[in-house]
């Protein structure tokens, strides 16, 4: 099993979601392992990252997740084509934003 890390630079320790505090871990081998480059899991209340990507697909991913967990939490109901769509297009706004 690979070793988390609870920190990584470019990333938040947590995020705070409709009153759910939810921990930001990263794994250097969740890509390889699971196939993906980030993971929620609603019942830990938990994102995990994997940290060997560039800063900006890491912070990309961590959108991803966040939108995953508001999907989660608000029962939204979602596709992921819309998860992706949304996460692709807060991460340009906000790296954009002057």
């Amino acid at each position: 099993m690979a070793r988390r890390k609870r920190r990584q630079s470019v990333l938040p320790k947590s995020v705070t979601i409709g009153g759910h505090v939810i921990r930001i871990e990263t794994d250097d081998g969740l890509g390889e392992r699971a196939g993906c480059y980030g993971q929620y899991h609603d019942s830990r209340n938990l994102i995990v990252v994997d940290s060997r990507f560039a800063d900006s697909l890491q912070s990309e991913t961590l959108l991803h997740e966040i939108v995953e967990a508001i999907n989660a939490k608000a029962e939204l109901r979602l596709r992921h084509y819309q998860i992706q769509t949304l996460a692709l297009l807060l991460h340009q706004a906000l790296t954009t934003a002057q």
